[in-house]
């Protein structure tokens, strides 16, 4: 029913009354609340840059080793699907999801939650030993992504909740680098601290 519902409706909307589904990505007002949102996973593959061409070596490598045209071929046919599909395998968001996202949360008058599958890469900077004690460091590395930190770095929400990692873990807050300011064509001082929880098992 999920798939259903997804493939009906990529971009969301309202099932019913009080019940939002928010879709692949988007900018959204939910209950008064402005809501960034994405789903899926980072596959590093639709991230990475051009290929070499084939039998270009990287400085000091031997001659030869670059890759086969088989393997340029794959690269180009992923990148070429990275520009012009918003999600992979129904799972994976590519370059253009994360910046049509970006876009909508430039346009928007601020964030106040952020939702997404995967946590910020950098997230725990700063965080004090004590205070990540509970979490498996190497689950994280594999929850995490720099589309991700971008988003959040972009959005600079108030309130960011992730998904992965099956913990539940609360961040100290910190500062937005220009929340805190006060916005000059509506005088309105924004809310400089954002607070990050993971959403997994208690």
């Amino acid at each position: 029913a999920a798939g259903e519902l997804i493939a009906e409706t990529p971009q969301g909307g309202e099932v019913q009354a009080g019940i939002h589904f928010l879709g692949h990505y988007g900018v959204a007002k939910v209950a008064g609340l402005s809501v960034a949102f994405l789903s899926g996973r980072w596959r590093e593959d639709l991230f990475s840059g051009s290929a070499a061409a084939p039998g270009e070596t990287a400085p000091g490598a031997e001659a030869g080793t670059g890759p086969s045209w088989e393997e340029l071929r794959a690269a180009e046919k992923l990148a070429e699907i990275g520009r012009k599909e918003l999600f992979v395998d129904g799972c994976h968001y590519t370059p253009l999801a994360v910046e049509r996202l970006l876009e909508e949360i430039a346009d928007s008058a601020g964030v106040d939650l952020l939702l997404t599958s995967e946590w910020p890469t950098g997230c725990l900077r700063g965080v004090p030993k004590e205070a990540r004690q509970d979490l498996d460091k190497a689950a994280l590395q594999r929850c995490s992504s720099q589309a991700v930190a971008e988003i959040a770095a972009s959005a600079e929400p108030k309130y960011h909740a992730v998904g992965l990692a099956s913990v539940f873990w609360r961040r100290p807050p910190w500062k937005h680098v220009h929340r805190g300011e006060v916005v000059q064509s509506t005088g309105e001082l924004r809310c400089g601290a954002c607070r990050m929880v993971a959403l997994g098992a208690a």
